[in-house]
């Protein structure tokens, strides 16, 4: 279970204290501000699950094992502390552990997890959580720098490749293309994502394995005893879920003395595989997008219609990927839901059952009864919890797709806009406003309604029902790219650039400044739908 077998009957004696008078906490109710801190003190008082209360202190944590990590520590050599349960760890392994902690006052957050669950899923939830602007920020910077370099020095680099009638017979209008922005961009932000970890020192968190002590046996029973105290000094819980997670009883105690203590305090819930269901976007996009820039300076000779082609194929790995990523995720969203409904302290497991009858006792303390606590659960904190999931129309957050979408499509842009870096100002502008919408609101839209659709599809079952799972994300990726590059490439793309080539306006007589000025209003016109539907996809809910 969540802690050390060998100390179940330590975790006894420590829990022990707790044989008083059950009681309901007046301050979960609502009254007047002297009455709940009098109550808040008698609370705690009466509710000593292996910690002492304190009228000054709320609950007491002796200074001697108050730890907390940093982000740099928690996520140091990708997430070494999840890999592993400490009791299977060596004595300098988990000494080591140790060492990453250090003595705090605060912590900004508890961070509660089963160790069921996969190490390397809850490292990918806390990295795209905390690492992904930096991420973003990294990719801009190098794609920019890039760009403006191959501006400049065109020559500078090998595999630039001058392309002419991409667009024939519709219109002639040169491109120089490279994979230098696109291989850049995404490098660096792989490098962030790797790197930019060791920032992160300002913020601590409470991890068992770092900020409880493993091989010295009083200190550790010392940290378990007083978990309620690390949970008193700490703004909020994060909850790494999958569906292991409910049936963790000190899981559940974590919750339920959270939630005594801190009942307004935000419960920060991240499915762990929401964070491979990023990982699942973001590698079809490059995916995607990579085959794109591969290709495209060989098939691009060869007109308007290899153009089309091309953009449709890779469009179509990239939806239809996100299609498997919206089934995987709806699975679990699904689970969550049901675990949430039928949830009952009493059928979760534990390691050792005396803990259990022990646990089991402390949260009747706190709510008066197992049945108070379970009616809080579903009812509270499941609003809670749904309510941070479905904020916003679409299937998962903006932030899914920053991390999944707009990062990868950041290089992706540059190698774009690079297209025209010798062409006609309004070129620039009009493909410039196309390539902001495309990479912020058309893929994140596009991509959104395909995990929606994926969503939908029943589980494959057998030999059949895979055929029919891989043929129903190929449809769903296939109907995603025709809207997206026969629609609104066709008009926010083609159309203006169109109008903006010098060659073609000439033919029904505009002057190159007129022709310039309607690409532009062409462009702001035909993306404005895009901006306002991606607006209201991900916005949130009143």
């Amino acid at each position: 279970d969540k802690r050390a077998p060998n100390l179940c009957h330590s975790a006894r004696s420590a829990l022990a204290p707790m044989q008083s008078t059950p009681f309901r906490p007046e301050f979960l109710r609502k009254s007047s501000p002297e009455r709940n801190a009098d109550s808040w003190r008698q609370s705690l008082r009466s509710l000593d699950v292996g910690f002492r209360a304190s009228t000054d202190t709320g609950l007491a944590l002796p200074t001697d094992i108050r730890r907390g990590a940093t982000l740099a520590a928690v996520l140091l050599r990708f997430g070494s502390a999840f890999r592993h349960h400490p009791e299977r760890l060596d004595a300098a392994d988990k000494a080591a552990l140790y060492a990453r902690s250090r003595p705090v006052e605060r912590l900004d957050a508890f961070v509660s997890h089963s160790w069921s669950s996969p190490g390397y899923q809850k490292y990918l939830s806390l990295l795209f959580a905390e690492v992904s602007r930096i991420s973003l920020a990294a990719a801009a910077a190098g794609g920019f720098a890039v760009y403006l370099l191959q501006h400049r020095r065109q020559e500078l680099l090998p595999g630039n490749f001058v392309v002419e009638a991409a667009f024939s017979p519709l219109f002639l209008l040169p491109q120089v293309t490279s994979p230098y922005e696109f291989l850049a961009a995404n490098l660096l932000a792989l490098l962030s994502f790797a790197a930019a970890p060791a920032l992160l020192t300002r913020r601590c968190y409470f991890v068992d394995c770092l900020c409880i002590h493993q091989t010295d046996h009083d200190l550790k029973l010392r940290g378990i005893r007083h978990l309620g105290g690390f949970l008193s000094r700490s703004s909020k819980l994060v909850v790494l879920w999958d569906e292991s997670y409910f049936r963790r009883l000190w899981c559940i105690y974590e919750i339920a003395v959270f939630k005594a203590v801190h009942p307004e305090a935000p419960v920060q819930l991240h499915p762990l595989r929401l964070s491979v269901a990023t990982a699942l976007l973001a590698s079809f996009f490059v995916l995607g997008a990579g085959l794109y820039v591969g290709i495209y300076p060989y098939v691009a000779p060869f007109g308007i219609g290899t153009f089309y082609a091309a953009s449709f194929s890779c469009s179509a790995v990239v939806f239809g990927g996100s299609a498997v990523a919206g089934h995987d995720f709806a699975r679990q969203r699904s689970a969550l839901v049901e675990h949430l409904s039928a949830f009952d302290a009493r059928s979760a497991r534990c390691y050792c059952e005396a803990d259990r009858a022990e646990i089991v006792v402390a949260i009747e303390r706190m709510y008066g009864g197992i049945d108070s606590f379970n009616r809080m659960v579903r009812g509270k904190i499941m609003r809670e919890v749904l309510s941070s999931l479905s904020r916003q129309r679409g299937l998962v957050p903006y932030r899914v797709m920053a991390t999944g979408v707009v990062l990868p499509g950041i290089g992706f842009f540059f190698f774009a806009v690079s297209w025209f870096r010798h062409a006609s100002l309004a070129t620039q502008l009009a493909f410039g406003m196309y390539m902001v919408t495309f990479v912020a609101c058309a893929m994140p839209l596009l991509a959104g309604w395909s995990l929606e659709q994926g969503s939908r599809l029943p589980p494959c079952d057998g030999p059949a029902g895979l055929r029919r799972f891989w043929r129903s994300h190929l449809s769903i990726g296939l109907q995603s790219a025709s809207l997206f590059i026969f629609g609104h490439a066709s008009a926010a793309f083609i159309l203006p650039l169109a109008v903006a080539n010098t060659a073609a306006v000439e033919r029904v007589g505009l002057p190159a400044s007129v022709g310039g000025a309607v690409s532009l209003l062409l462009a702001a016109a035909t993306n404005a739908p895009l901006v306002h539907a991606c607006v209201e996809m991900y916005r949130s809910r009143p």
